[in-house]
């Protein structure tokens, strides 16, 4: 396992904008970060409790690393949640709303919709990714090192692991019908409405709602060339193919070069 970044975040509100001059990305992955937790925590619910493969078969090894990445992921981002809320931030509304979906999601829904929520909620995850990675030598240059390598080493590992449900899904053999309707569940009920709401009840403490910066990174962040928007458009069609599989997107480049850096380091600190 790749070692966790550290949770030591020290947090002010008043200094929460961690990428500077982005306050809306910034509060982008706040935001994230809010609802995180608790679908994780169902993820994990929900894949150990339907039916992992056997050990003998080849989804396995990457069910298990699965597993293991989305609970560390968890526990990160419990902490994270801990520090906005001494920095001063109220995030009940939206935590209360996550939980309120999540016990809708166990309580009223079959096994294919669930797992097919968490495939989808992957591949959105994975957007994201892709996203931070091509932004990240600018928060390389000037950002907050500790929550920038927190969401360097997630974005990495959601990467690496983008197969993992959609694979599962497969394997107990649902349907694609209930892959159509639990992306459409995903995008619009479950993430991106939960991300916005989040978005909002941050920037509206931090008051950079209110500033012209906000609009304008919001702007270039959704609708630049590589922006979330375009890329999400992008990847719910590639999603809705019914020949679709998550290995069209290639990403080992990205997390081999991670991973590499990361060994370079540590062989420069024990030298």
């Amino acid at each position: 396992m790749r070692k966790i970044p550290s949770t030591n975040l020290n947090l002010y509100k008043n200094l929460s904008i961690w990428i500077p001059n982005a306050p809306f990305e910034a509060n982008l992955y706040h935001a994230i970060s809010l609802i995180l937790p608790r679908y994780e925590q169902k993820m994990l619910e929900f894949t150990t409790g339907i039916g992992m493969p056997p050990a003998d078969h080849p989804l396995y090894p990457g069910m298990v690393q699965f597993v293991q990445q989305e609970a560390a992921h968890k526990r990160v981002h419990t902490k994270y949640n801990q520090q906005l809320v001494i920095s001063g931030y109220k995030i009940d509304i939206v935590t209360v709303i996550a939980d309120l979906n999540a016990y809708i999601i166990t309580n009223f829904t079959t096994n294919a919709f669930k797992i097919g929520v968490c495939a989808a909620g992957e591949h959105l995850t994975g957007i994201i990714g892709v996203y931070y990675e091509s932004e990240y030598n600018k928060y390389l240059s000037n950002s907050n090192k500790n929550i920038r390598e927190i969401w360097h080493w997630h974005a990495i590992e959601e990467l690496e692991h983008s197969a993992a449900m959609f694979d599962f899904f497969h394997y107990h053999k649902f349907h694609y019908p209930t892959r159509l309707l639990s992306y459409l569940a995903s995008s619009f009920w479950l993430i991106n409405p939960m991300l916005i709401l989040g978005i909002i009840v941050l920037s509206i403490q931090d008051r950079s709602i209110f500033t012209k910066k906000f609009w304008k990174n919001a702007a270039y962040t959704l609708f630049s060339p590589h922006g979330l928007f375009w890329q999400f458009i992008k990847g719910s069609v590639q999603y809705m193919r019914r020949d679709f599989h998550p290995s069209e997107n290639d990403f080992s480049l990205y997390v081999e070069a991670y991973d590499k850096s990361r060994a370079a380091k540590s062989y420069s600190k024990a030298s």
